[in-house]
């Protein structure tokens, strides 16, 4: 998968492979959220009965990183998944 750097310097942009997404948008207030928010949707994959691609990718967008150091923030969380057959 290629790499480009972003225009701003903050990143890269890269390109998503097709396929389904388990999506969240959530605040956070704190790093434990965090990862509860995590274990919540790997939870939501189980009990969907999704399963993760071997060479899948999850994408991870704070909403404002300049605000992070702010009481809450607001992140959005893709999960790439496959359904199981």
């Amino acid at each position: 998968m290629d790499e480009t750097p972003a225009a701003s310097g903050s990143g890269v942009i890269r390109p998503l492979p097709e396929g389904e997404y388990l999506c969240c948008r959530v605040a956070l207030a704190s790093e434990t959220a965090y990862f509860a928010v995590w274990d919540k949707l790997l939870q939501q994959v189980v009990q969907l009965g999704l399963d993760l691609p071997d060479e899948g990718v999850a994408v991870e967008i704070i909403e404002n990183p300049s605000e992070m150091s702010r009481d809450v923030w607001v992140m959005t969380i893709q999960l790439q998944v496959d359904r199981v057959e």
